[in-house]
Order: C-alpha cells, then structure tokens, then sequence
C-alpha cells in the first residue's frame, strides 16, 4: 500500500474514534453534584426565615467595567415558608456546560423590607439584615426611573416597581422629584420616597449620574439590627 493510501485509509478510522469518544461523553452521567441551586435566606440578627424574598440567578455577560458586568441569563424564584429557595439543573445539560465559556452564576436577593442585595457566588445560606436596609431599598428605586436593558436590573424593576409607571407609586405619585437635561437624563438635586410619602434619599445627579454626597434616611420609626 502507498503512503498515500495508507493516509486516506486512516481518516475513517479516526473519524470514528472521534464519533465514538463524543457519543461516550455525552452518555456518561452527569456529575454526582448536579443537582441546581439551593439555599435559605435568613434574618442575620434572629436566624429566621424570610418568606417570599426574592431570588435571582444571573450568569454574568458582557464586562462593561473592572468590576461591572452586565447580566444576561436570569432565573428568579421565591422562598418559601422555611426561606428555602432552589433552581433546577440547566436545562442545557452538564455536557453543554463544560464547554461553555460563561462564568458562575451569582445570587441576588430582593425583599421589601430588607431591600435588594446585590449578587454573591454560590448559594447556599444567604444573611439579610434590617440595619441599613433603606440604602438597599434607594439602590432598588434608582433601578425604577431607568430603562437598563440588563437583564437582572429588569427583573428587580418588575418587582419593586409598578409595571405600568416604573417611575410612580400606584396611586401616580412620583417616586423620585428633580429636574433633567436636554437630553433627557437626571440633572441637579433629587429626591427620592417611599410609598409611605417619607423621604427615602437626596443627592445630586450630572449627566444622569448619581455624583457627590448622599443622604439616606432611615424609614420613620425602623430600628436597626
């Protein structure tokens, strides 16, 4: 036999084997551990449960920033009685996975008392606390008065917002108070509510950015942890 024929000869053999080794792995079971998500989410001061938190799963996307990444893919879920929260496997497969170049997802977490804490690695046992709660619940009405494509700011707006006027109370009242540019973004001194009518935070805006210093005030008679 020829050099080349022995070559062309050898081609099927290792198409083959290749076929071979990927149908092998992609029969091979999925790792022991694959199981989803769980956690709780708890009262940092009193260890207990917080019912009907809200939970997101958000696999971070493309970096906008060092330290800021937009989110793309997002699963939410709510605790139960116990504060337990759990999301199914990915429905994509393990082997999908293994070849994927997203990162780990992170967990973040909305109440309405507690406000939104933004996102951590893992699940597992996740600590809420009333001590500055308010500065979480401001972080959450900023989220109402924009209209970010990121997935995950969307869903908090869904929960923490009224879905018809992102921007107002049920009732129409404004959220927030202030002027804007020309072209239409936050500008000058705003302010910022609770539907209770008590002022939430104040600060400055340029350009639409929030800049300078900010005051946050508590809520009318919360005590801290």
């Amino acid at each position: 036999m020829s050099a080349l024929a022995s070559i062309r000869a050898s081609r099927p053999a290792r198409s083959s084997a290749l076929a071979a080794a990927l149908l092998l792995l992609a029969a091979a079971p999925a790792p022991a551990d694959d199981h989803g998500a769980s956690g709780t989410v708890l009262d940092s001061r009193t260890g207990e449960a917080i019912v009907g938190a809200w939970v997101f799963e958000a696999v971070p996307g493309e970096r906008l920033g060092s330290d800021v990444r937009r989110f793309e893919r997002v699963r939410e879920t709510r605790t139960d009685e116990r504060g337990r929260f759990h999301f199914a496997p990915d429905a994509r497969g393990w082997v999908a996975r293994l070849f994927s170049e997203e990162t780990s997802p992170r967990y973040h977490v909305y109440h309405e008392r507690y406000g939104l804490v933004w996102g951590r690695e893992g699940a597992g046992q996740i600590e809420l606390s009333l001590r500055d709660a308010h500065l979480r619940s401001a972080d959450a009405s900023q989220l109402c008065g924009t209209r970010e494509s990121d997935a995950l700011h969307a869903r908090v707006r869904a929960r923490h917002c009224p879905p018809a006027q992102p921007d107002r109370f049920a009732d129409g009242r404004p959220r927030a108070t202030g002027a804007v540019d020309d072209r239409g973004r936050r500008s000058g001194p705003w302010r910022f509510f609770r539907e209770d009518g008590s002022l939430l935070a104040e600060g400055q805006y340029v350009a639409g950015a929030a800049s300078g210093r900010w005051v946050f005030h508590p809520s009318p008679g919360t005590k801290g942890n």
